[in-house]
């Protein structure tokens, strides 16, 4: 029987091949083994000092502490991070660790984190969801547009599922793009690009999209969310 899951904290306290001026560098690793073995491991993967941790949360990220969250205290230091354990969210993860090793100022934008699910018809979105930011007492307006409205996808047989813009009803600023249906990690990820840099709905209204195209339904519903839609509908604010 496996013995319980704890964390190993390694101290690399010299990379001289990366970083000449000599590097702290903490990693962490999960073991569903007892700790008695781990020393052997330790000194087969070249760390030179560790410590082992208990409780450690089934699902979760563990990666190096960023050199700005380091205190005196150890339990500042074992921060863990938040997000799903996405492949593309641990590659650029993964980038950030080996330019911080190499001594470069690199950071990621933990809130802008696409997601997809490939199922039929395909689910995808960033951002924060209408509930949450209700709940967080946000004001939010909401534009819609279905592709069942697309000439692209009516053209694609393929019409099922919308998209959906969040903005915040003060600013305008776009806090979560959500979408189902064909082409949704795509029109998500321009969603993703225009958030980064604060991207308002006006914004993407003002925007020309080519014709006919899946990205024309991000358009309609950016639009929607100020009541200017072309080809749908717009809904009476309330």
């Amino acid at each position: 029987m496996a013995g319980p899951i704890v964390k190993v904290v390694a101290e690399l306290d010299h990379v001289a091949s990366v970083n000449s001026r000599g590097a702290i560098v903490r990693f962490y690793f999960a073991f569903d083994k007892a700790a008695e073995p781990l020393a052997r491991i330790a000194g087969k993967i070249g760390l030179a000092d560790f410590a082992v941790v208990d409780d450690v949360e089934p699902n979760r990220a563990l990666l190096p502490d960023r050199p700005r969250d380091r205190r005196t205290n150890a339990g500042r230091q074992r921060r863990r991070e938040r997000g799903a354990m996405l492949a593309h969210k641990a590659s650029e993860e993964g980038v950030m660790v080996a330019e911080r090793i190499a001594g470069h100022k690199s950071q990621m934008n933990y809130d802008l984190i696409p997601s997809v699910i490939y199922t039929h018809p395909e689910i995808a979105w960033v951002g924060k969801t209408e509930q949450a930011l209700k709940a967080e007492g946000v004001e939010v307006n909401v534009g819609t547009f279905p592709f069942a409205a697309s000439g692209r996808a009516m053209a694609a047989n393929d019409t099922a599922g919308l998209v959906k813009v969040v903005a915040d009803a003060k600013t305008d600023r776009v806090l979560g793009v959500h979408v189902m249906g064909p082409a949704a990690a795509e029109l998500v990820q321009q969603g993703a690009i225009g958030m980064e840099f604060g991207t308002s709905a006006e914004d993407l209204g003002m925007m020309v999209f080519s014709h006919p195209t899946m990205s024309e339904a991000l358009h309609e519903a950016a639009l929607a969310v100020n009541g200017h839609a072309i080809h749908i509908a717009n809904r009476k604010k309330r």
